[in-house]
This record gives structure tokens, sequence and C-alpha cells, in this order.
């Protein structure tokens, strides 16, 4: 009964072993498996545009039909992993720079914010702003869901500081929302198209703003494999006889005693 219980132990520290060491991976868009994407602007209707006149919802993403069996995770998160822009095109100007994450609390909102002013060229010389992308998660149903700190997951990196768990809305789906927006001068934010729009430049496009205000938003999927949570059987058979082993020279030693 004794060796019993000992063998149990072994295998139950083992894999409490295993699932404090497994790390999530880097799968990029989509996850194993799939996934279903849908896409709306702002009104609910058509493709949206990440630069919003409005400056609300710039782009609402939707992500449904997760399938964890055939993909072979256990735990999945979502989160951003490059956002470029704005650059304004076709002789309009501008500055293009990455994104880094602002102060950030747990919560359903995180701020991104450029290093520098976008500068763009118009007729009365050059104008600069402050740009941010603003990022927010929900479930389906419109209630927020928080994301987290990249770095309270042990292992998980590559992410620009904020994921979203995803594990527990896997059969249901999640939606994120996020906008390009700049600072106008009496302080409040507006989308890049809208700010671009009512300057007096040179960029002509057949899409209207959204053509000349080039960004860029991506969004990745780290995953947990089902199998990095349980050590190969031959780990289990060794740890659990080493530990047995163990058992046995103490038994030994009483014996002796």
């Amino acid at each position: 009964m004794r060796k019993r219980n000992v063998a149990i132990l072994a295998i139950g520290l083992a894999l409490a072993s295993a699932r404090a060491n497994a790390s999530p991976v880097l799968v990029g868009y989509p996850p194993n498996g799939g996934v279903v994407l849908g896409q709306a602007g702002s009104s609910g209707t058509g493709t949206g545009n990440i630069g919003a006149p409005d400056g609300t919802v710039g782009r609402a993403n939707t992500y449904t039909n997760f399938n964890p069996i055939a993909g072979g995770y256990s735990d999945l998160w979502w989160g951003p992993n490059a956002i470029f822009g704005p650059l304004a095109s076709n002789g309009g100007g501008g500055t293009s720079q990455g994104f880094t994450l602002s102060p950030f609390v747990p919560g359903n909102e995180a701020i991104f914010t450029g290093a520098n002013n976008w500068t763009i060229q118009t007729a009365a010389g050059p104008v600069s702003a402050p740009v941010r992308v603003q990022l927010k998660t929900f479930d389906l149903a419109g209630v927020a869901i928080n994301m987290v700190a990249a770095g309270s997951v042990p292992g998980l990196a590559g992410s620009l500081g904020v994921v979203l768990d995803v594990t527990p809305y896997l059969n249901t789906g999640f939606k994120a929302d996020f906008v390009f927006q700049a600072q106008q001068a009496n302080g409040t934010w507006v989308g890049v198209d809208q700010y671009f729009t009512n300057l007096d430049t040179q960029c002509v496009s057949p899409q209207g703003p959204s053509g000349c205000v080039i960004k860029s938003f991506n969004g990745a999927f780290w995953q947990e494999a089902t199998n990095s949570e349980v050590p190969e059987p031959a780990s289990l058979v060794l740890f659990g006889t080493g530990v047995l082993a163990i058992g046995r020279r103490v038994q030994t030693t009483r014996r002796r005693a």
C-alpha cells in the first residue's frame, strides 16, 4: 500500500512540474485548428476602418469557432504583436512608426502610443500631432473582458505587453475593437483619417483618407499544447521508480534500526 501511495505521489509531482514548466508558443494567426474571423466598422456594417472618422471603434474583430481538439492545445491567448502607422502616402508626407504600451492596469482597455508625433506635410507647412492606438476587448454580448500584462503569463513572449486569456471563451468567442487616433489641438482624440481629412494635404486616393493614411494592427495567438502539460511516459516511469527506490531504502533503514 505504501509503494502505491509513493508512486501516486511521484506522478503527481511530475505532472505539477510539467505544468509549471510549460510555456505558451506564438503561433500567429490563425491558431492551430482554425478560427472564424469577422470584421465590422463602427457602424456595424462593412469591412471597418482602423482610422474611423468617429474616433471610437475603428474596427471590430470577432473571433469564433475555435477548435482546441484539432489544434492540440489546452490554453489560448490573444494579443497585439505589431502595430505600425500612421503613414500618409501619395504626396501627403508623414511618418510611420511602431507603438508601445502605455502604463497598463488590468482591464479591458489598453493604449499604445507612438514614440514621436505624426508629422504631415500640408499646403501651409508641416503639422504634427501625438498618435495612439486604443484597444478594447469584449465577449460577444458586449460585456467587457479583461486583458492582463503579458509578463504575468509565464513563458509568453513576443506580444506588445498585453494579452487576453481566450481559454474561457473558446466555446463562444470574443471581440477586439481597435482604432488609430490623433490628438487635436483642443486635446480631444479623433480617428487619424478624420484628422488627416481636416488638413489641406496633397494626398488623393480612390479609397479616400483610408487610402492615404496607411496603418497596420496585427493580432496573434499564443497556445499551450495539450501534451505539453503531461510528461512522456518514460519520464514518469523513471521519476516514479526513483521515488520508489528511495521509499524502499527508507523502509530498509528503519528495519535495520
